[in-house]
């Protein structure tokens, strides 16, 4: 359905294209964006947030305050984001000269206009709105979509796949007992620590959305 708008001032008349498909409202992903680090309230609010006491399990307990601190960072960012209205143009400049640069791929990120339009341009061109399925039906929910991706590589790859059973007389070389003891012992934080700091920077976030930088 098509309405057309009052002409006002312009020489064209402006309308509005509505195709009655429902829309579907779901909850976007975390984004920890680079630079609230260099905000100085960042690291308070992610003391504060992470500082409560809850019972449970290791995992819940990691999970509850990792999504407190989620909150607490789109929190913070929306405050940045308004506070850094007065100096949106001359990020705009600085940006538009650097986006070519090695900079650009390291602070590109920052929370201003031009970068916030680059990157609804790179959603809206890798967005799938539509996908044609079986039948040669236009589906563009949605489940329908997903449904139609999952059939596709399944068709290819098949549901299920046949294991060779393993002979009970294999020979196979065993670990020494101390290479099994090495093996089977439990990490420590200083484990932890050390794999951290071997995890390259500016990579792709883990599926909780938060990056190296992070920990």
């Amino acid at each position: 359905m098509v309405d057309f708008m009052a002409r006002g001032v312009s020489n064209h008349c402006p309308e509005v294209i509505k195709l009655n498909i429902p829309a579907e409202h779901r909850p976007t992903p975390f984004q920890f964006l680079s630079h609230l680090m260099e905000d100085p309230d960042y690291l308070t609010v992610v003391k504060e947030a992470w500082s409560v006491n809850i019972e449970g399990d290791l995992w819940f307990i990691l999970t509850y305050k990792l999504r407190r601190v989620k909150f607490a960072l789109k929190t913070l960012n929306e405050k940045v984001g308004h506070l850094s209205s007065l100096v949106n143009n001359a990020r705009e400049a600085i940006c538009f000269f650097q986006n070519q640069m090695v900079n650009w791929l390291k602070k590109g990120d920052g929370n201003n206009k031009y970068f916030f339009n680059a990157s609804r341009g790179r959603w809206n061109t890798n967005k799938v709105l539509s996908l044609l399925d079986s039948n040669g039906e236009v589906c563009y929910s949605h489940e329908d979509i997903a449904r139609i991706a999952v059939d596709y590589y399944i068709n290819i790859l098949g549901d299920s796949t046949k294991v060779a059973e393993c002979p009970d007389d294999l020979s196979l070389k065993k670990h020494a007992e101390q290479q099994h003891q090495f093996l089977a012992q439990d990490f420590t934080s200083e484990d932890v620590l050390k794999t951290l700091r071997k995890m390259g920077k500016d990579r792709s976030p883990d599926p909780d959305g938060f990056p190296v930088e992070f920990y």
